[in-house]
């Protein structure tokens, strides 16, 4: 196992479609190994001047640290949103079977 740390990134989406086809894309590309996508949720938040209440789909990504700045940029540039949020989230301990599949997942020649 080459311990190069593996991330949970985190986003939401406006629709369950659009976070299943983009999660299914980045899964092809091997920059990340799963996504876990959540039901529909409530987001409230200010947006150029006005509160806004909108349902959103969360999408959670496991990755390796190494490919963040790709899957971040492949992410944003097929992402539906003016500014999505992609927030990276150290996973301080992760089993080791587990990590190693995440690793060989995101390897370009896995």
């Amino acid at each position: 196992m080459s311990n190069q740390g593996i991330l949970m990134v985190y986003t939401t989406f406006p629709d369950e479609q659009s976070a299943k086809r983009i999660a299914t894309e980045l899964v092809k590309l091997k920059l990340v190994a799963c996504a876990n996508i959540f039901g529909t949720m409530t987001s409230i938040y200010e947006w150029q001047g006005e509160v806004r209440e909108e349902g959103e789909v969360g999408v959670l990504f496991k990755t390796v640290r190494s490919r963040f700045v790709v899957l971040s940029r492949e992410l944003c540039a097929r992402h539906p949103y003016e500014t999505p949020a992609v927030v990276a989230l150290d996973a301080a301990h992760v089993e080791e079977n587990f990590q190693s599949w995440i690793e060989t997942q995101t390897s370009s020649a896995g």
